[in-house]
């Protein structure tokens, strides 16, 4: 990487900056959980250490107040983005509050990565996306397997109540988990970019709830490379991923529903069974997390919308669709949201 002002307009110096301002916050987050979890059992902020083949791998986690050891709490895994680490999507996404408010367990895993500018910047291979994890054919379907497996050795977890959600690229490996851990993913919410694989082959349909900014420099909502993208990849377009989904997961190839929210349009399809294709598009956002904290200035990252909440939505999304039951439908009896979205909830 040269410095100075990359063509397509990143200044790599002021990058570099902007993310010296929040690593010392980023190190407090880390240091909280640093050498906890190994006995305790009950609720609080965890760290974990596994090996996946030589690699040490680790991994945080949060548990609400409200867990009772024995009774299964349902459980969301949050991956942060490129370049970024686990406290990265703590902090950005506030998916802890979420997780207080609405009793589900949250655990974010780092990706790997190499040191530049004295930090590790960790990516995860997402297929076609992205750095060091997908150079080196990092098996990260298997290290997100083995972290499910790992939390259920310390915690009672639903099983047909996991989900996943990520930004940038934890959005890419999102979408890779629901082609290859289908076994194990309920439902999925991808934030910021589209799917980076060639194939897909989920083994059963799996709901889906995508939110994009209109305005994203880093992950087009049309396609192609963004302007401020350090990885100066071609994105697929965001609807021709929904569509692939609703292909996929057997839907009407029109929305069943589409409804406004304050700048936001959500257009929902639907399949016979159930399954569910959510877009949210917001109008004029940037590459973040919506209703969440942003991590760099508005010129690096764009504008960052609060008119809605993503956490909301998804975790409304999440208790919709747990994890089929036996002959394929899905069912979210005595399940209820947080809060209700659209026209006639």
């Amino acid at each position: 990487m040269s410095h100075g002002t990359e063509k397509g307009g990143i200044d790599y110096w002021k990058l570099k900056s902007e993310l010296d301002a929040i690593d010392s916050r980023l190190q407090e987050i880390d240091d909280s959980v640093a050498g906890q979890g190994k006995f305790v059992l009950g609720a609080g902020d965890y760290e974990r250490f596994i090996r996946i083949g030589w690699r040490k791998r680790r991994y945080t986690l949060h548990v609400p107040p409200s867990y009772t050891p024995g009774t299964p709490m349902p459980l969301v895994l949050n991956l942060h983005g490129g370049g970024g680490r686990s406290a990265t999507a703590r902090l950005q996404s506030n998916m802890d509050s979420t997780s207080d408010r609405a009793g589900f367990i949250v655990v974010y895993p780092d990706g790997t990565g190499r040191t530049i500018w004295s930090r590790r910047l960790l990516t995860w291979n997402a297929g076609e996306c992205c750095g060091h994890a997908m150079e080196k054919g990092v098996d990260d379907v298997g290290f997100i397997n083995a972290v499910l497996d790992d939390v259920a050795t310390l915690f009672s977890v639903d099983t047909g109540r996991v989900y996943a959600t990520g930004l940038s690229n934890g959005a890419m490996m999102v979408y890779r988990l629901a082609c290859e851990l289908t076994d194990r993913i309920a439902a999925i919410a991808p934030v910021a970019a589209t799917m980076a694989l060639k194939e897909c082959n989920p083994s059963r349909p799996i709901s889906v709830i995508h939110f994009h900014g209109t305005a994203d420099r880093n992950s087009p909502f049309k396609g192609g490379v963004g302007s401020l993208a350090v990885v100066k990849m071609a994105h697929m377009p965001v609807m021709d991923d929904i569509m692939f989904w609703v292909e996929k997961d057997h839907c009407a190839r029109e929305p069943v529903k589409t409804y406004s929210l304050p700048n936001t349009t959500v257009d929902i399809y639907r399949a016979a069974d159930g399954t569910e294709v959510e877009l949210v598009k917001i109008k004029g956002m940037g590459h973040g997390w919506p209703g969440g904290r942003r991590m760099l200035k508005a010129e690096l990252e764009g504008d960052i919308s609060d008119s809605i909440n993503a956490n909301d939505m998804m975790w409304d999304f999440f208790q919709r669709h747990p994890m089929p039951r036996a002959g394929g439908k899905v069912s979210a009896a005595g399940i209820e949201p947080v809060r209700s979205f659209g026209p006639d909830k």
